[in-house]
């Protein structure tokens, strides 16, 4: 007598790669990381300016740029941290060895980006003042997010399609973005220009005129 078994279409692998937890975590994740991208790519181009005019374009709004871009890369330490290990827990048995392998690099990649960051941040835990040793830390953390793209599109290559359509409209905006700011950021900025040359340079600490001539006499 031959038995058969009849599958229910609408049935999930019991063991399947992303629970709805992890969705969740994954679409928070991508979305800081998402703004965070938008959001580096103006801090390089003003830095970027800054080398080739040689004018000092560091302002206000490109403050208040950089301090959300250290809120949102702490705001990721977390999701990351998470979804690593959960996510490696459910899918490390799976067969395609190459997405295991690139999703593993992935997280890798991700971990030492939010690491160099937070060197570069120079917290009290963890503060790096060398300069040899953070302009090493600072080119590797401009580097990794081109290799994160690299290996996320590698490992969704062998899931689920990619949205190359919604893709291409981040992309467009972020340039949009970026080419508006900075525009609008070389017309409005007015760089301060010292004319006195600073006493104790390259302390950022200026003493008042009478503590000046007070610290004369004593030598």
């Amino acid at each position: 007598m031959v038995k058969t078994v009849t599958k229910n279409k609408d049935s999930k692998p019991p063991h399947a790669a992303l629970s709805p937890f992890l969705r969740k975590v994954l679409t928070i994740m991508l979305a800081l990381f998402a703004i965070m991208m938008m959001n580096s790519a103006y801090l390089v181009a003003i830095a970027t300016l800054e080398q080739v005019t040689e004018r000092d374009l560091q302002g206000y709004f490109y403050l208040l740029m950089f301090l959300f871009h250290l809120a949102v890369g702490l705001l990721a330490v977390l999701p990351v941290i998470l979804y690593g290990p959960l996510h490696f827990r459910r899918a490390h048995n799976h067969p395609n060895a190459h997405a295991k392998w690139a999703g593993i690099s992935l997280f890798v990649s991700a971990v030492i980006l939010l690491l160099t960051g937070i060197i570069l941040a120079r917290f009290g835990f963890l503060e790096v003042n060398d300069p040899l040793i953070r302009g090493g830390v600072y080119w590797v953390h401009i580097a990794l997010p081109f290799l994160l793209i690299w290996l996320f599109i590698m490992h969704r290559l062998d899931g689920k399609p990619i949205h190359w359509k919604k893709a291409g409209i981040w992309v467009g905006l972020t340039v949009t973005f970026v080419a508006a700011s900075v525009i609008a950021h070389l017309f409005t900025h007015t760089p301060t220009v010292s004319t006195t040359e600073e006493p104790y340079s390259p302390a950022l600490l200026k003493l008042a005129d009478n503590d000046n001539k007070r610290s004369e006499e004593h030598t």
